[in-house]
């Protein structure tokens, strides 16, 4: 069996292309993309944690101040790639400082990855303390982090974390701006039609009250691309709480196509168990009699997750993959046409009297045309007819002419001769 068809490996070719489009931040251009997102505090750092294999430093104010793009990879050896996307309206100042924001490292370590992350963050002008009063600093960027995990046990994943959307800012760290920043930059990736949403909701808390659903409703009405992730179920303590989380995991009360799936991460407080352990753990909690009823579903687990959001991303990439080659190939032909539309580089001096040259030489080539009437021979006289020069002054001499007959009037008058011509002459007495 080939390696990109082995079960659950989603092929490389496709997706990579996807990510260098992306990379190259072509805001025009709608992607194929899976996006977690979330209220802060509800687990969704623990469940790409969990998806990825990578943990992310829990420090405040790093991973949650801009988008984050975690791209997984199958490789002989493990390795690790950071660098920044700006975002598609920085100048070309900055935008080639944070192009250059490259680091790379093999043995990774929560300490490392954390020197990384900080560095970026000052790159991109994050202000990570309330201390910070530069008013060069911003406390959310629309940069995008990637970060790209190569590895042996790595499978092709491709996701998106974005910031959790608050509604109570924390002056002078956070303000209302921020509040509708963030929220604005969670809509414009829902909104995305190319774009599986991943809506991480805590079990422990009403779910009819979760704003970030009412934004994935938003912007996808018939829930066909939007699927709910429940987590934190072992918080959940009453028999009708659990009950109700049962109904959704089952896919008897819930209004999306792709249903729920619950998942059991880490706790706060644990931070030396290993992936493998908190499976293992997850297995366990769900294989006991309350939550034994679902784990049959298979949407029990992050294994289980996993294997349902890859075969999402690869189908809805094969889906989407022809329109983007042709939105693609359409902004080409824009962008062409405008490049021959601007003309040759003309940055020296005999160039630039060239150009001009050719410019009058045009010019005069259409103003001959337009006083014989050649109109076949230059385009411009069909884009734009009022050139058509002796055209128009045909029609204005036809147009003089039949105003002079209709409107013209006689008047009839005697010339008289005067003999001898140094008389006074009257029409009413002789000379």
């Amino acid at each position: 069996m080939a390696e990109d068809d082995r079960p659950g490996l989603a092929n490389r070719a496709l997706l990579n292309k996807i990510d260098k489009l992306r990379e190259l931040n072509a805001k025009s251009i709608e992607l194929p993309q899976l996006v977690v997102v979330g209220d802060q505090s509800s687990g969704k750092s623990s469940v790409l944690e969990s998806l990825t294999g990578f943990s992310f430093p829990q420090a405040p104010g790093l991973c949650t101040r801009y988008a984050t793009l975690i791209s997984c990879h199958r490789a002989p050896e493990k390795h690790v790639a950071v660098s920044i996307i700006p975002r598609s309206d920085v100048d070309e100042a900055v935008e080639s400082r944070l192009r250059a924001f490259k680091r790379s490292i093999s043995n990774l370590t929560n300490e490392a990855l954390l020197r990384i992350i900080e560095e970026a963050n000052k790159v991109m002008g994050i202000r990570m303390t309330a201390d910070d009063t530069d008013s060069s600093l911003q406390t959310f960027s629309e940069d995008i982090l990637k970060i790209e995990i190569s590895g042996p046990e790595q499978e092709h994943f491709t996701v998106i974390d974005v910031p959790g959307i608050f509604r109570v800012p924390s002056p002078p760290l956070t303000t209302d701006s921020d509040v509708a920043l963030v929220r604005n930059m969670v809509q414009s990736y829902m909104e995305n039609s190319r774009t599986i949403i991943l809506a991480v909701l805590p079990s422990n808390v009403d779910i009819s009250t979760q704003e970030i659903l009412k934004m994935a409703e938003n912007a996808d009405p018939e829930g066909m691309r939007t699927m709910g992730v429940l987590t934190k179920p072992d918080l959940v303590t009453e028999i009708a709480t659990q009950d109700a989380i049962k109904d959704l995991v089952l896919g008897k009360r819930n209004q999306l196509r792709l249903g729920y799936c619950v998942v059991k991460n880490r706790s706060a407080d644990d931070q030396q168990s290993t992936i493998s352990d908190r499976l293992a753990q997850e297995k366990k909690f769900f294989n006991g009699s309350t939550w034994r009823q679902v784990a049959a579903s298979g949407r029990c687990g992050i294994g289980s997750l996993k294997n349902r959001l890859s075969d999402l991303l690869m189908n809805i990439s094969k889906k989407e993959f022809p329109h983007v080659k042709a939105d693609v190939a359409k902004r080409l032909d824009q962008c062409r046409s405008k490049l021959e539309s601007i003309g040759p580089s003309r940055t020296e001096q005999s160039s630039q009297r060239i150009f001009l040259g050719k410019m009058g030489s045009k010019f005069q080539a259409i103003t001959q045309c337009a006083l014989n009437g050649y109109y076949d021979s230059e385009i411009v006289f069909t884009e734009v007819p009022s050139l058509k020069l002796i055209t128009k002054i045909t029609k204005m001499n036809e147009k003089f002419a039949n105003d002079f007959w209709k409107k013209g009037h006689k008047r009839p008058y005697v010339l008289l001769q005067c003999h001898p011509p140094s008389c006074c002459v009257t029409v009413n007495s002789p000379c």
